[in-house]
């Protein structure tokens, strides 16, 4: 799997609820452009990765995060990766970790 971003989510340890609650919403948002059904990322798409983004301040948030997308992204046959790691160049997020 090449490297991504964390667009796609889970519930993961408790402290991380918040985040894997943005990572879901975030996904959910840019289901459509990572699924290759959508030709570019919407703004909604974009909102919703802007608050993920301002939500991950610290280390554990990055790493929380990843494993958020990671188990999600285990269960989705379809996602064009190279898509998922264009996402926070496009909407200026790129402050998001990247997850290999």
């Amino acid at each position: 799997m090449s490297a991504i971003t964390p667009l796609i989510g889970v519930e993961a340890a408790s402290g991380a609820v918040d985040n894997c609650n943005q990572v879901n919403v975030a996904s959910a948002k840019c289901m459509p452009y990572v699924m290759d059904k959508a030709g570019s990322v919407t703004s909604d798409c974009c909102a919703a990765v802007k608050g993920l983004a301002s939500s991950v301040k610290t280390s554990n948030d990055k790493q929380e995060v990843c494993k958020c997308m990671k188990a999600i992204a285990a269960k989705m046959p379809g996602i064009d990766y190279a898509r998922v790691g264009e996402i926070p160049r496009l909407c200026k997020a790129t402050s998001l970790p990247v997850c290999t």
